[in-house]
């Protein structure tokens, strides 16, 4: 049906039965259809609505401010933090985990992360926040079984200052600026389906690879280089930055 109010009553209908993401898009397709005369501003109220029951509904393990976000895309979850009010009584969410795809990286071509709104968020189109990058300890290196994605971002989610700052409602501490958390693929063969059989159990430390007893004794001298997680590393910085409202001047990287 190509009529406003036919999508719209299914995105409410979708609500209902809890099938939230379906509701989005319903949703979506009624504003897209709405003429100029239609009810816009009711449906965007009810979109909104939507949206938050999404999010609200994926809290990550023994959080209370983090999400799964991963269907989302990074445009999508910035336009709905600038229209979402927060729900009375309730924690405004701050930290999402979402999946990052590169259209340019081969082998390596995803990389999960954990994102960190300001709070309050300046709805001022010439604000700018600083970024901090944070590079989780190389904990995660053991995360190679099971839901791998999942244990990884639970543990940065656990991990990172302002992850852990957010969640607990410190928002004189962390409010103020945007945190990026990615994950680093815990070995070889999550860089590489390429790599040679005898090195795809090597763990990965960032932008170098070494076997665990060489990383253990702080000895380098065989580790190489992994110019896949540098690249893919920076081309999510570079969308971040092209995103949201990043002042370019203070990028900051700690771990």
């Amino acid at each position: 049906p190509s009529d406003f109010r036919c999508h719209s009553s299914l995105g409410f209908a979708l609500h209902v039965a809890a099938q939230f993401g379906a509701a989005r898009a319903a949703y979506r397709k009624a504003l897209d259809l709405t003429p100029p005369a239609g009810d816009r501003a009711k449906i965007e109220a009810m979109a909104l609505k939507a949206e938050a029951s999404d999010l609200e509904s994926r809290p990550l393990r023994d959080h209370q401010r983090t999400f799964n976000a991963a269907e989302w895309s990074l445009t999508d979850l910035w336009s709905f933090c600038l229209r979402y009010p927060g729900r009375p009584h309730r924690a405004k969410p701050r930290n999402f985990t979402l999946n990052f795809e590169s259209s340019r990286q081969q082998g390596l071509n995803r990389m999960p992360y954990v994102l960190t709104l300001p709070s309050p968020i300046v709805t001022e189109a010439q604000h700018r926040y600083p970024l901090v990058l944070y590079m989780h300890s190389a904990g995660s290196t053991d995360i190679c079984k099971g839901d791998v994605l999942s244990r990884q971002l639970l543990f940065v989610a656990q991990e990172n200052p302002a992850c852990v700052f957010g969640e607990r409602g410190l928002d004189s501490i962390t409010g103020g600026f945007i945190g990026l958390a990615p994950c680093c693929p815990p070995n070889m063969a999550a860089v590489s389906e390429a790599a040679p059989k005898a090195h795809r159990r090597h763990k990965v430390y960032w932008f170098k690879t070494c076997d665990t007893c060489s990383y253990s004794n702080w000895d380098f001298s065989a580790s190489a280089r992994v110019e896949q997680v540098e690249a893919c590393v920076v081309e999510l910085l570079a969308y971040v930055c092209e995103v949201l409202p990043i002042d370019q001047q203070r990028i900051y990287f700690v771990g």
